[in-house]
């Protein structure tokens, strides 16, 4: 997320990107971590596709259930 500030619409739908191919890396579905997480599918699918602006707690709880982390650089 580097470089001009972002709308909040180019930042959910990077943000998505990155989780989606982080769950495609880990070879789960959209199902499989919706499950884990107790959200539904559909949530998962707007998160991935830029459609929802999720808090940093849910942001928190995909990354732990895919194993990566958050970082903030300056």
């Amino acid at each position: 997320l580097k470089g001009k500030a972002k709308t909040v619409n180019e930042f959910c739908l990077e943000i998505g990107q990155r989780i989606k191919a982080l769950r495609k890396r880990r070879k789960l579905t959209q199902e499989m971590v919706s499950n884990k997480l107790g959200i539904s599918q559909q949530m998962i699918s707007r998160i991935e596709s830029g459609g929802e602006n999720i808090s940093l707690l849910t942001l928190k709880r995909i990354v732990d259930e895919l194993g990566a982390k958050i970082s903030i650089e300056t």
